[in-house]
């Protein structure tokens, strides 16, 4: 079996498991969840909630990092439980709400859910951080910026200035 068919396999078999825990703790995800995945390109985020519709029906759609693959089951736990907590009635986003059902599923479980993933408390390593390919910097004041992508400021600097001190950019390919 291929390593991405078993990683899917694991993902799924999470999903299973985080479903009945927040059921066990009085929280009730989308009875509408479509598909659950491994997500090869997301480089800033460990996962992702969609709502979409696949084959006329609507619901949500989980992406899990591909670079959690390596790691335990209890750092993929946390990141589906968060996702999870996204199909649950007025939580797509990080209201109220989504805060207090994580802070449920922490103290429950003793998980570290939080908005954003902090990667050091999750322990993971320095490795799977975002690897910028382009360092922006201010010749004026010397703010640097960082972006993974050839966008428009990468491309073209000189139509741009810093948001700091509007001074003029220069790029450097890291």
């Amino acid at each position: 079996m291929d390593s991405k068919k078993a990683y899917e396999i694991r993902l799924e078999k999470i999903l299973r498991q985080c479903i009945i825990e927040l059921r066990e703790i009085g929280i009730y995800p989308s009875n509408d969840i479509l598909s659950i995945s491994e997500n090869k390109r997301a480089k800033k985020r460990l996962g992702c909630c969609k709502l979409t519709e696949i084959g006329g029906e609507k619901g949500y759609q989980l992406e899990i990092s591909s670079m959690l693959q390596g790691y335990g089951d209890r750092i993929i736990k946390d990141v589906v439980f968060h996702e999870l907590l996204h199909t649950c009635p007025g939580c797509m986003n990080h209201g109220k709400k989504w805060k207090r059902l994580a802070d449920s599923v922490n103290q429950a479980y003793g998980c570290s859910i939080k908005t954003h993933a902090d990667y050091k408390e999750l322990s993971l390593e320095q490795e799977i951080q975002p690897r910028y390919k382009y360092e922006i910097i201010c010749k004026k004041c010397g703010k640097r910026f960082y972006r993974m992508r050839k966008g428009k400021v990468v491309v073209h600097p000189e139509n741009y200035r810093c948001s700091k001190c509007k001074g003029d950019l220069i790029v450097h390919e890291l």
